[in-house]
C-alpha cells in the first residue's frame, strides 16, 4: 500500500542539530540550553502506559526555555519544551498535550491515541512543554503567580507553537507541511483552548476526555469515595476496614475492565476518547 504520508523531507544530519544550538527567533525571549542528536533506539518505559513497539529513529532532540523570569515568591519560570526532530521526517508536525497540572517536560514521542507506536517512530517532528511552571504533576502552587496560572490554562502552548514551528524550518530547511495537536485529559482541555484560541495552528485536533470542569469531577470522585466508605466493611472500633467495600472478585472485574477500556482509548479505537477533532487528513497508516 502506498503511503499516505508526506513526502520526506531531506535526511538531516547532526551537524544540523549542533547548529541549533544557537537559534534566536527575533521579538522571543528565547534560550535552547541543549541541541542533541540521538541514536535511534528502543522508547523508554513510560509511567502507568504499556510498553512501546518499535525503534525510535535517530533525532535531534532540542531542549530551550521562552520568557525565563522571577515570579512571585523569587520563583524561577519559564516556558521549558523539547523538541524531537526525526532524521527522516514525514513533514509533519504534531504537539503532545500535557497531563494534570504539567510541571515537567515530557519525552516528546506523541503517544497519545497512537497505538503502540508513537507518533516519533513515524517521522513526525514532536513537541512537549511543562507549560510555564516546574514542579509536581499535582503542584498548583503556581496558581500564586498569574502570568505562571495564564501560561498552564492556555497561553505557554501558543507561547511554544511558533518557536517549535520556527526550529523545524530552520532544521530541515523547509516548514511542516500539515500540523496537529494530541492530547488527553488536560491535554484534552489545552486541545480545545487550542482550537479556540489558535484556531490557525493546526490542520487537526484530537481532544480526549477534555479536563474541563474538574470541580464536578473532583466532586464525582468524592461521592465515589463516600458511597464505598459507607458499603466497606467496619472494624471493632467502627472504623472503616480501606479496600473492604469490593470482594476479590470484583475488584479483578473491575481493574480488567478498566485496563480494556484504557487501552482502547490509547489506541485511538473508541470514539469516546476523540471528544473533539478537525480532521484535516489521516495523521497515520490504517
Amino acid at each position: 500500500m502506498a503511503s499516505r504520508f508526506c513526502s520526506p523531507a531531506r535526511a538531516a544530519e547532526p551537524a544540523d542539530c549542533a547548529r541549533l544550538a544557537t537559534f534566536a527567533l527575533p521579538g522571543t525571549q528565547l534560550a535552547i540550553t541543549k541541541a542533541e542528536h540521538l541514536p535511534a533506539g528502543p522508547a523508554a518505559q513510560l509511567p502507568g502506559r504499556p510498553g512501546l513497539a518499535g525503534t525510535l529513529p535517530a533525532r535531534c532532540r532540542v531542549e530551550g526555555v521562552i520568557d525565563r523570569r522571577v515570579g512571585v515568591g523569587d520563583k524561577p519560570y519559564g516556558i521549558d519544551f523539547a523538541l524531537a526532530l526525526p532524521d527522516e521526517w514525514n513533514g509533519r508536525f504534531l504537539f503532545q498535550g500535557g497531563g494534570g497540572l504539567n510541571g515537567s517536560v515530557r519525552p516528546p514521542l506523541g503517544a497519545e491515541a497512537a497505538g503502540d507506536t508513537p507518533a516519533l517512530a513515524h517521522g513526525f517532528a514532536v513537541v512537549s512543554t511543562d507549560t510555564g511552571h516546574q514542579g509536581a504533576v499535582f503542584d498548583s502552587s503556581f496558581y500564586a503567580d498569574q502570568e505562571a496560572a495564564l501560561n498552564f490554562l492556555y497561553a505557554a502552548n501558543g507561547r511554544v507553537v511558533p518557536v517549535a514551528k520556527a526550529l523545524i524550518d530552520a532544521f530541515y530547511g523547509r516548514p511542516a507541511e500539515h500540523s496537529y495537536f494530541v492530547g488527553c485529559s488536560t491535554g484534552g482541555r489545552e486541545a480545545m483552548m487550542m482550537s479556540q484560541r489558535y484556531p490557525t495552528f493546526f490542520d487537526g485536533i484530537v481532544a480526549g476526555a477534555p479536563a474541563m470542569r474538574t470541580s464536578y469531577s473532583n466532586l464525582g470522585m468524592r461521592a465515589v469515595s463516600a458511597a464505598l466508605a459507607t458499603a466497606a466493611k467496619r472494624d471493632a472500633s467502627g472504623d472503616v476496614i480501606p479496600g473492604s467495600a469490593l470482594s476479590e472478585g470484583d475488584k479483578r472485574r473491575t481493574e480488567s475492565s478498566a485496563d480494556r477500556a484504557g487501552r482502547r482509548c490509547r489506541s485511538g479505537r473508541r470514539r469516546r476518547c476523540a471528544l473533539f477533532s478537525r480532521r484535516h487528513e489521516p495523521m497515520d497508516e490504517p
